[in-house]
């Protein structure tokens, strides 16, 4: 699943015609012009490439930080609620994002079946009829 995870990271970069997600040793960017003088909103890409990886891959955010170009895994955990709100109430800046982000992983072939549940803080993945602990 983790090369699954990369490929969409870098369908992702390319389709908005961006080298990386990383951030340089200056300061963290957050809204960039591509290599077609488009602006770009980065953070928003980080966030919704890194809801979309923790909702349907099972993968730790530590994995899904180094990912998407976060500096560690607390800036994913710090933000999912609010990430989450911003999808499920179709966020202008963050949701066509999420929508090219989803677009691209169907083509793929990312199982969006699959569905992170997060019940009384116990990581579960559940896919069809059996559930996983992740770790």
């Amino acid at each position: 699943m983790i090369e699954k995870a990369e490929l969409l990271v870098k369908l992702t970069c390319e389709h908005y015609k961006l080298t990386s997600l990383k951030r340089g040793r200056e300061k963290p960017f957050k809204v960039v012009k591509n290599k077609d003088n488009e602006v770009v909103r980065v953070a928003e890409i980080r966030m919704a490439l890194s809801y979309f990886l923790y909702k349907y891959c099972p993968l730790n955010m530590a994995h899904i930080a180094a990912l998407v170009g976060y500096s560690d895994h607390t800036s994913l955990s710090l933000q999912y609620k609010k990430i989450d709100y911003y999808i499920q109430t179709e966020d202008e800046k963050i949701y066509p994002y999420y929508l090219i982000v989803k677009q691209i992983a169907e083509n793929i072939g990312i199982n969006m079946d699959a569905e992170r549940l997060i019940l009384n803080r116990n990581k579960l993945f559940k896919m069809a009829n059996q559930i996983y602990v992740v770790k």
